[in-house]
């Protein structure tokens, strides 16, 4: 796969350019916001494979990153262009909808909010895992793993997901969540 993409920018590179002085942008720190740094456009927040999917092969897929590329940071940094450039006037339909569609991909797509969707996650199957009865565990091993287990085993896993001392709930590939 030649020229897959395996930088990827959780903020639009058009977009850093916006505010950088001689193609660098200064950074702050998340953990200690009284630090910063200075950094290229190439540079800044960036990570390798952020979007990437298990592909076949073990090859990454990058199908999402270039949906961004092609779908939402092409068009959105032409709709700031328009706008902040050439002076247009954001009441046209189409142009409102390039920049609404990039702000709502920036909004969701950082580590931040992967983060707090894989939480999110987590404490969902946590909490769905103690509500389950006996009954349910028996009917969703049935259904889901076609195989069947005594009233015995059942009442062993309902008593296994009450005490979350015992497991811990994992996300084997964050991106697969994104």
């Amino acid at each position: 796969m030649v020229n897959e993409p395996k930088r990827h920018h959780t903020v639009p590179q058009f977009y850093l350019r916006r505010f950088s002085i001689d193609e660098k942008v200064e950074l702050i720190e998340r953990d200690d916001t009284k630090r910063s740094f200075p950094t290229s456009i190439s540079n800044a927040l960036v990570e390798n494979h952020f979007y990437s999917l298990p592909g076949v092969n073990e090859a990454p897929d990058t199908t999402f990153e270039k949906m961004l590329a092609d779908r939402v940071e092409g068009p959105g940094a032409d709709g700031i262009r328009r706008i902040i450039d050439q002076g247009r006037a954001p009441t046209f339909p189409r142009l409102r909808s390039k920049i609404a569609q990039l702000v709502a991909f920036q909004y969701l797509r950082g580590p931040s909010s992967r983060h707090a969707t894989v939480e999110q996650y987590k404490a969902l199957v946590e909490n769905t895992a103690k509500c389950l009865t006996p009954d349910m565990y028996k009917s969703y091993v049935r259904t889901m793993m076609l195989d069947d287990v005594s009233d015995n085993e059942a009442q062993e896993l309902y008593k296994f997901a009450q005490d979350d001392k015992l497991y811990r709930i994992e996300v084997s590939s964050e991106s697969l969540l994104h």
